[in-house]
């Protein structure tokens, strides 16, 4: 089932699949995302793994690193608006940063039918307990605009004979 978005989370969710786009253009993994707080943009990111060899250099993570430097760690108040569904990785960053909400846009299960993911962990399932911190996840919402930029990486990755994610047989 598709969330329905107020203007400013579609605002900013667009916001991040654009991050996801431009890390496509620059050969990065389709993946972005934007921190806001108050209505105003405090970081955004795309993932950055395959340029600087960081397995942890995704969106979220890196955005999560420049919003804390920023906002001295508080992230109370803030909302993370990602392309896609986080990873598991990232859920626990997410979780831990203290941050009210997240709005994704493509979710885990179509993400890895499209790229062929091993390893598909839905965030909502590892958020959704309601033990100390409570985050309002909203998702998923726009999939087709963040599938459409997945599609078109992914299947030219395909076509490249590179192995996308590196593992070992």
């Amino acid at each position: 089932m598709t969330a329905v978005l107020n203007e400013t989370d579609r605002f900013f969710l667009l916001q991040a699949i654009a991050q996801s786009s431009a890390a496509a253009k620059k050969g990065e993994y389709p993946y972005g995302a934007v921190l806001v707080k108050s209505e105003k943009t405090i970081a955004e990111a795309y993932n950055t793994t395959r340029s600087t060899q960081d397995i942890l250099a995704h969106a979220e993570t890196s955005a999560l690193r420049m919003a804390m430097l920023s906002l001295q760690g508080d992230l109370a108040n803030c909302t993370l608006y990602a392309s896609c569904e986080p990873c598991a990785m990232c859920a626990g960053a997410i979780y831990w940063s203290g941050i009210a909400r997240l709005v994704y846009s493509c979710p885990t299960e179509l993400d890895a039918e499209i790229s062929d993911m091993p390893f598909a962990v839905p965030c909502r399932s590892l958020l959704e307990f309601d033990r100390g911190h409570k985050i309002e996840v909203i998702g998923p919402c726009l999939q087709e605009q963040s599938a459409a930029i997945l599609h078109d990486y992914w299947s030219r990755f395909a076509a490249s004979g590179e192995d996308a994610f590196g593992l070992q047989s």
